[in-house]
């Protein structure tokens, strides 16, 4: 799913889990889309579990049906805001709030199947972490793995679009934020980069040694 639509439809559980509207152009128009699309939108929850109609002795659109993530009395209206909100924790310079933050809302989720989850994960991972990190989590996990185990690891670092790459063994000491983009900053070594941009990694490989 296009994190353009994901976005979309975390809006409208978002919105809909807020507040009642009296008809259906007071959802969409906010959104930016179409009458038409509203309804794909609004089939396409219903397949995920989250239904929505208009109650006509309320005359306004209700939740009729939540997916079953209920978790300690949190809503999927209440657990999207959390992953919107976690995302913008990289803002606080903070990665280990940041990083902590994900992956526990991650977990929890995981720990309920039910037919949404698909859908939160995915959103957990495009709009909180690949939007920010510009990579993946299980490549945060493996870094932050290095990080703690004080492990050697092997980077193969390259610009997006760009065919040549670099091959480097480092000792990784820290994930930080400069400048608002994330980095791993790395034990000194002479005449090398010590500095790598967690967007520009293309891959990180774990070695048998520790660092010194």
């Amino acid at each position: 799913m296009k994190t353009r639509r994901l976005l979309r439809l975390m809006r409208l559980v978002i919105e809909l889990g807020g507040r009642e509207y009296r008809s259906a152009k007071e959802i969409y128009r906010p959104l930016g889309v179409s009458r038409r699309q509203f309804y794909r939108d609004k089939a396409e929850l219903e397949r995920m579990g989250f239904a929505f109609t208009f109650d006509r002795e309320k005359g306004a659109f209700s939740v009729e049906q939540d997916p079953g993530v209920q978790i300690m009395g949190l809503t999927l209206s209440e657990i999207l805001a959390l992953i919107l909100a976690a995302g913008r924790l990289p803002e606080t310079g903070d990665f280990t709030l940041a990083y902590r933050a994900m992956a526990g809302l991650r977990k929890i989720v995981a720990e309920r199947p039910g037919p949404a989850v698909d859908f939160i994960i995915s959103a957990a991972e495009r709009v909180a972490v690949e939007e920010v990190y510009g990579c993946g989590f299980e490549m945060i996990e493996s870094l932050v793995e290095a990080v703690n185990e004080g492990r050697r690891i092997h980077l193969v670092y390259g610009r997006p679009g760009q065919e040549r790459v670099r091959r480097v063994n480092v000792d990784p000491e820290a994930l930080v934020f400069r400048s608002g983009q994330l980095y791993l900053r790395t034990a000194p070594r002479k005449g090398g980069q010590r500095f790598f941009r967690v967007a520009y990694l293309r891959e990180v490989i774990m070695t048998p040694f520790l660092s010194p």
